[in-house]
């Protein structure tokens, strides 16, 4: 029997040729809506009962949703938070719902490291000078010894503390759940602290834990006022984990010194977000994952999780793996 997938999540619809013979090959037809931005529930309600499965990025599949997905079989988030997926009332339906965990720590690590150099030697600036005649002769700082707080230490945020004793700074790390890892400290030079001890030593803050419950604004204005003054603070996991109107007030006090953000509690960020007005702020677009090599990664892993909650046998590996 054939099964119907919608898939409104951008990265695999602008891959989806490469796998159209394979869906067929499994019995899968599916449907791409038009979107520029995320669905939300009031786009998803009117669709989704004609299908058997979603193949979602940061789509809204909210209680609502799933009670209208009469036909729902399984949830394929592509990436890793599944924060925008009501997993107690897909549960509550005995509707699986699966991610592709670990797949994405190299390349978030290499732009969180990429936010670090900007803000320190400051080449977006410098560049933008040049390009407007100006022969720019910014200072920056030297990175090599300086303290680096990472929050969360998952796959993403293991491969940041690996990544920083290449520049010479010094990795702290705060992560109530993560396991202890003796051998992984001692080859890093990790320093494991609470969130509130780690805070007042660093230069740097790097967000990269997940977003929940207890992680929502996690990093708010208490937190940002235990910081050293002009610490940098960069975000490359989600950004409710950090209140930002509280940062946006530290940066103008000049408690925080700069920040590099990939991501926003509103997204994309709003044209009259007062962060677009600060030189010491670089902007993202939520595109810490987004590499040719990881995206096709990920792609293969959400058609095989498809398969996997469709209860379809693989008949051979997907193209494009």
């Amino acid at each position: 029997m054939t099964a119907h997938v919608l898939i409104p999540c951008r990265q695999l619809q602008s891959c989806i040729d490469q796998f159209r013979g394979w869906l067929a090959d499994h019995d899968i037809t599916v449907e791409l809506p038009p979107t520029l931005q995320h669905l939300t529930e009031e786009d998803l309600v009117p669709i989704i009962g004609r299908f058997d499965a979603i193949v979602a990025g940061d789509d809204q599949v909210s209680r609502k949703v799933i009670e209208a997905g009469t036909r729902l079989k399984v949830i394929c988030k592509w990436g890793i938070g599944i924060d925008a997926i009501d997993t107690a009332a897909a549960a509550e339906r005995n509707i699986p719902v699966y991610n592709t965990p670990g797949m994405f720590g190299e390349e978030v690590a290499d732009m969180a490291l990429g936010y670090v150099i900007l803000l320190a030697r400051p080449l977006h600036l410098i560049d933008r000078g040049v390009r407007d005649g100006v022969w720019s002769k910014l200072r920056g700082t030297t990175l090599s010894g300086l303290r680096v707080g990472v929050v969360g230490l998952g796959s993403i945020g293991r491969a940041v503390v690996r990544r920083l004793g290449g520049f010479g700074l010094l990795a702290y790390g705060s992560d109530p759940h993560a396991a202890p890892d003796p051998d992984f400290d001692a080859r890093t030079g990790l320093t494991r602290l609470p969130l509130a001890e780690m805070l007042p030593q660093v230069d740097y803050l790097i967000v990269t834990c997940n977003l929940t419950p207890d992680s929502f604004h996690l990093i708010d204005a208490p937190a940002l006022a235990r910081l050293k003054k002009g610490a940098k603070v960069i975000n490359v996991s989600r950004g409710s984990i950090i209140d930002e109107k509280a940062l946006i007030a530290a940066l103008a006090s000049g408690q925080v010194g700069g920040a590099g953000l990939d991501v926003f509690e509103e997204e994309p960020l709003p044209a009259d977000s007062p962060l677009r007005g600060f030189d010491n702020v670089i902007l993202g677009a939520h595109n810490g994952s987004n590499t040719h090599e990881g995206v096709d990664r990920v792609n293969v892993a959400a058609l095989r999780n498809l398969l996997r909650g469709l209860g379809i046998a693989e008949k051979y590996p997907p193209a494009g793996g």
